[in-house]
């Protein structure tokens, strides 16, 4: 907390950048930082962008050192990440050995245990708290979160989690998360429950202002070969009839039923 009494928090590896608009919602403050890793510069961009005064600082992926920052990590009520999840996901069909398999050995988890030791170690927050997928929740995530239980325990935290769904926090929507959390204490709180009303769609839709962006415009194919899916079907030498005629009903089913996603992603 600053000395005027306002929340002091950071982002790491914050990708686009939704969680730090919430976190500015929620404090009514910006991030005081930017942490990341080379890797995610690309991602991070956006989110540099809108919060060009706060300091990007980009650790060694390899020895998480980072740069010279004076006092800027002092005393920091919280820091929030978005780590990659292509690990737990379960929109993440490969299960092989590759390194972009899905499941608690995968490689892509390294980032959640290389940022945890990054904030704990560098920033040593009150609270780290992360979003990750409901994977994260499940059997396939214990590995994971035995691992994240002990880098807590480390560094002198305990670690919580909590799986939740954007239909009992007021959105006609099912999309569920897992958060995880380390406090810089011995015992972890209880989180309160949440279970609020959504309204039907068309009530919901409504609450989109008159004067917002692009709503005058239609969300259709548009000009098919600008549209990516398409593109990247071209590159493979497949026609629009093609696949219009095939046994897919959707771009990503083609994809994935083709086994292209790992290439479609790169």
């Amino acid at each position: 907390m600053t000395k005027d009494g306002k929340i002091k928090f950071g982002v790491v590896v914050p990708l686009i950048g939704g969680m730090a608009i919430a976190n500015e919602k929620a404090t009514g403050e910006k991030p005081s930082f930017i942490l990341s890793y080379d890797a995610f510069a690309g991602n991070d961009a956006h989110c540099v962008n809108r919060y060009s005064e706060a300091p990007y600082i980009i650790a060694d992926a390899e020895t998480n050192d980072v740069p010279d920052h004076g006092d800027l990590f002092n005393e920091v009520d919280f820091v929030s990440a978005v780590c990659p999840c292509a690990g737990l996901s379960m929109l993440n069909s490969n299960n092989g050995e590759s390194a972009k398999a899905r499941g608690g050995d995968a490689a892509q988890n390294d980032w959640m245990y290389k940022s945890t030791r990054l904030v704990l170690e560098k920033v040593g927050p009150k609270v780290l708290w992360g979003e990750n997928a409901p994977g994260l929740y499940s059997n396939m995530g214990v590995k994971v979160v035995e691992n994240l239980r002990a880098i807590g325990k480390e560094y002198g935290y305990s670690f919580s989690m909590i799986k939740t769904d954007t239909y009992l926090h007021g959105i006609p929507q099912h999309r569920q998360r897992t958060f995880y959390f380390f406090w810089k204490d011995s015992e972890a709180p209880i989180l309160g429950y949440y279970k609020k009303q959504a309204p039907m769609l068309e009530e919901y839709l409504d609450q989109i202002p008159a004067d917002a962006t692009y709503m005058d415009r239609s969300f259709g194919l548009g000009n098919i070969n600008e549209n990516g899916w398409f593109k990247y079907a071209k590159s493979k030498g497949v026609s629009v009839k093609e696949l219009v005629e095939s046994k897919y009903k959707t771009m990503f089913h083609w994809v994935t039923g083709e086994g292209l996603m790992d290439d479609c992603l790169e």
